[in-house]
């Protein structure tokens, strides 16, 4: 219960915007998570850790939305495997590598459309680029492993 604690004080913070106080207390909830044993709050911790790095343009998104990726393909959650990989498009797509933007948005787009999960920017910005998820899903869209080699690609930084 701790560790989620943490984990809503340091949201509460960030959306007051205390920003780096609310970065301290989600780090601190994913050690506190991770020694506790709780793999999904470490994960959405670190989720929502990266989100604030996104929406400022901050380069250390992309290894947090790797390992929250990685903790969330392993509790099955498949709603925050598809929001990790929409935030991973965003910081792509900010970074300049738009094959490896697109590549997330095509699995993401027929994952949604399939389970009708619809991932909408981050929890502090509703930011959807123009033009992103409008029209049918790929007919034949990447695997979701391919999603997750190119998000968690070593080469791959922001």
């Amino acid at each position: 219960m701790i560790p989620a604690t943490e984990m809503a004080c340091g949201a509460a913070l960030v959306m007051a915007g205390r920003i780096a106080d609310g970065r301290r207390r989600l780090r601190a909830a994913v050690r506190l998570a991770d020694a506790c044993g709780r793999a999904w709050t470490a994960a959405l911790s670190e989720f929502m850790l990266a989100q604030t790095l996104v929406d400022a343009g901050d380069g250390e998104a992309l290894p947090l939305l790797r390992t929250s990726l990685r903790r969330f393909l392993d509790e099955g959650d498949l709603s925050n495997q598809l929001a990790v990989l929409h935030n991973g498009a965003l910081a792509l797509d900010a970074a300049g590598d738009a094959a490896g933007a697109a590549l997330l948005r095509d699995v993401v787009d027929f994952h949604q459309a399939r389970s009708d999960i619809r991932p909408a920017g981050t929890w502090l910005q509703s930011i959807m680029p123009h033009g992103w998820y409008e029209g049918p899903p790929p007919a034949q869209p990447p695997t979701l492993d391919d999603a997750v080699a190119v998000l968690t690609a070593p080469a791959r930084a922001v």
